[in-house]
């Protein structure tokens, strides 16, 4: 098998993204323990919030699985993200001085962006085909 390298823009952007996403998942985890406070979702049932943080769990799996080269990573990503989409028009009504549907467009333009980002390619050989047809190595130049 031929070994792959990827795009450094790439490596830079999953790297960025699963910070952010792992920092997100304590914060929301956070916001699980807590009754009432500075969060909006701390006033939501305890059903929704535990969907919040597995979703946001999932989204971090899913990019450390892009990490490793695995095609499967952007497929958690979009199944978690349509989970936050639904949880998010469940917890619009319970959180009125938050407006959860401004984040919708946001997330649904994340994905693109991801998946655009995934089509970025290196030897031209795009990112998304080379996870499945090369052996897995960080980007070298």
């Amino acid at each position: 098998m031929k070994e792959a390298k990827r795009h450094g823009f790439i490596t830079f952007w999953l790297w960025f993204c699963t910070i952010l996403n792992g920092l997100g998942t304590l914060l929301f985890i956070w916001a699980l323990f807590l009754t009432d406070g500075i969060l909006p979702l701390a006033n939501s049932q305890l059903w929704l919030r535990i969907l919040i943080v597995v979703s946001t769990a999932a989204v971090f799996v899913g990019y450390i699985m892009l990490l490793d080269w695995r095609k499967a990573g952007f497929f958690v990503i979009l199944v978690s993200q349509i989970v936050s989409i639904a949880s998010l028009i469940v917890i619009a009504p319970f959180s009125p001085s938050y407006s959860n549907y401004i984040t919708i467009p946001s997330t649904i333009l994340g994905l693109f962006v991801l998946y655009f980002i995934l089509q970025l390619r290196h030897d031209n050989l795009p990112y998304w085909d080379a996870m499945s047809k090369v052996v897995r190595v960080d980007y070298k130049e």
